[in-house]
């Protein structure tokens, strides 16, 4: 390419893209069969590329009328051609639209636990227990006028949390679109689309990640969710990434989570297990069955006879204590955990309330947390009036007690329980508060780098 058409091109190119706004202009892009590229622009500086007849050369017209025009072989160049790829960003909340309902619009009289709306928003006899995934897609793209869908060759999607693509698997898009779940509220992640064909960008730009409540995809295992998000006294919210609550992987030989399952696990960085079953329960006394499903990398802890719930903990604060040194053992490693029960709703209900509760969690926010588990249907069906239905669940007991002990906040009350009643060092509570509670983000959009 001459140096005149090489400095009119870059001149148009770099003055184009740096105006663009940041949900893209360019409108289609196509690679034909004969690998070349078309694509129609609107910008005020560039009416439209278009391929001449046999894709033997391209022009680019401004809309002064200007035409550049140059060999099709020197135009597909990669860094040009990727250059090219629009700018497509997403704002994307991952709380579907019923528990968005629930825990934004719901605010309980603390002073009187004899009622409960969770059942307004659930369905007993299926799922919602689900996030809301982020539906990246491909732009419309056309060859002239004729639309082509799919993109020929086909496509896949890559995300990554920097600009560094190298580690980042290629992700299918059938249909010339791609399904992501659990993705992080507050992050803002990069991503592109690739031709199988070329290996070319098609599409890129960033996605900003909100919501609150983390809920995540598994098909086998229900009720499994992140304790993160959930906003504290004195500012901030729970750091994610670091504690997953549910319902049980196993029992004894059989094995109900799916290996598509364990790998979504896995990916969310999950390195260790808490049965708060018991052996007995969960038949683990037999060596062979103690272990963890995640992996033979995955530490499997368990308490021998079992943890407790409810109005048992004020009996039997030994446990109490003991739930919290496995917990923070693996907090003090850094090692993401996933801790369960066999619904996930009562022993893993009663040591998130500790946990949120000494966190500095509002007690609104507890009870709507603890209904949370009425999402994956009539199983994990739980009310925060809870004595009305079932005698021995008795949630409002748990708060009433608590908040009879001394302290100025619901935080220093939940404190003196752990500190005075179940022996947890207070200097434990201290370092476990500084490494789980984060300050609040907000998204600011990013131009991703070409």
């Amino acid at each position: 390419m001459s140096s005149r058409r090489l400095s009119v091109l870059s001149s148009v190119l770099f003055g184009t893209f740096f105006s663009l706004p940041l949900f893209g202009q360019l409108q289609n892009v196509v690679i034909n069969t004969q690998d070349t590229l078309a694509c129609r622009v609107r910008t005020a500086q560039v009416e439209k590329v278009t391929v001449a007849p046999g894709g033997t050369s391209v022009s680019l017209t401004t809309v002064a009328g200007e035409t550049v025009d140059f060999p099709a072989d020197e135009f597909m160049n990669l860094e040009v051609r990727q250059a090219m790829a629009p700018i497509v960003n997403y704002r994307h909340n991952v709380e579907n639209p019923y528990v968005q309902r629930f825990v934004h619009h719901t605010v309980y009289d603390t002073l009187d636990y004899s009622y409960s709306v969770v059942e307004d928003f659930i369905d007993l006899k299926k799922r919602r227990d689900f996030p809301n995934p982020l539906v990246f897609r491909l732009r419309p793209v056309a060859n002239g006028v004729e639309p082509m869908t799919p993109y020929p060759g086909g496509c896949s999607l890559q995300i990554s949390r920097s600009d560094d693509f190298s580690k980042s698997p290629l992700l299918p898009m059938p249909g010339d679109s791609a399904v992501v779940y659990d993705l992080t509220p507050g992050d803002t992640v990069r991503y592109r689309i690739v031709s199988n064909a070329t290996g070319v960008r098609l599409q890129q730009g960033v996605a900003a990640i909100e919501g609150q409540v983390r809920m995540i995809y598994l098909e086998s295992v229900d009720n499994v969710r992140d304790i993160g998000g959930w906003p504290v006294l004195g500012g901030g919210h729970i750091r994610y990434g670091m504690l997953y609550r549910g319902s049980k992987l196993h029992t004894a030989g059989t094995t109900f989570i799916s290996d598509d399952d364990v790998q979504r696990m896995r990916d969310l960085g999950i390195r260790a297990e808490f049965d708060l079953r018991g052996r007995t329960e969960a038949n683990n006394a037999e060596a062979q069955y103690a272990y963890s499903r995640l992996g033979k990398d995955v530490p499997y802890d368990i308490v021998n006879a079992g943890c407790i719930a409810y109005m048992a903990i004020f009996d039997k604060p030994a446990t109490i204590a003991l739930e919290w040194r496995k917990m923070y053992y693996r907090f003090k490693q850094g090692v993401p955990l996933f801790y369960h029960c066999s619904r996930g709703c009562d022993r893993v209900g009663t040591l998130t309330l500790l946990i949120e509760g000494v966190l500095g969690v509002s007690e609104n926010d507890l009870c709507l947390d603890y209904e949370l588990s009425s999402f994956c249907g009539k199983d994990g069906l739980r009310h925060r009036n809870e004595r009305y239905l079932h005698p021995d669940y008795d949630f409002e007991a748990v708060m009433r007690t608590i908040k009879s002990y001394p302290g100025e906040t619901l935080r220093d009350k939940f404190e003196y329980y752990l500190v005075r009643v179940c022996g947890v060092s207070a200097s434990e509570i201290e370092a476990f508060r500084k490494g789980m509670i984060v300050p609040d983000v907000h998204w600011r959009p990013e131009r991703p780098k070409r």
